[in-house]
């Protein structure tokens, strides 16, 4: 796998969670890891409907920032009114991502700080070979994707 490559998942994500960044109150990320501390009662929400997700993240700037995008493909039978309504709070509201890999490890990308803009694209059997909508949300942060750790209370 070439180097420029070597960040890129496909296929071992299991799944996808998000959460809005004015939903965390504390967001700690210092290399390796990250916790976040949630306004009471806020939480992770899953994607509904995956079906693909592909994470990037790639340095820029000679590694003093990275570049990060998150694609999620949601085939058409999926699409529900509620869904939507989702999606469009998500294009007004900046958003961190947590996802599982097949090493069982949950990472994030995006912080408070730094979190990811939401871009949507209909696609077509035509257009992707995919009927359905592709979500990709981007953004750019001082590191790669961090190791999530609950965040701990003393």
């Amino acid at each position: 796998m070439s180097p420029d490559r070597k960040n890129e998942n496909m296929g071992g994500i299991f799944d996808a969670e998000y959460a809005f960044a004015d939903q965390i109150r504390t967001c700690t990320a210092v290399e390796p890891t990250a916790s976040m501390y949630f306004v009471e009662g806020q939480k992770w929400q899953p994607f509904p409907h995956q079906n693909k997700i592909k994470i990037a993240v790639q340095p820029q700037d000679n590694g003093i920032i990275y570049s990060v995008t998150c694609n999620i493909n949601i085939t058409r039978p999926n699409i529900s009114a509620q869904f939507l309504q989702m999606i469009e709070q998500m294009k007004i509201r900046p958003i961190l991502i947590r996802y599982k890999q097949s090493d069982e490890l949950r990472r994030v990308i995006g912080s408070k700080a730094n979190p990811l803009l939401l871009i949507v694209e209909d696609s077509t059997p035509e257009i992707n070979e995919f009927n359905g909508i592709i979500l990709t949300f981007a953004g750019v942060q001082p590191h790669r994707q961090l190791l999530y750790e609950e965040f701990k209370s003393f």
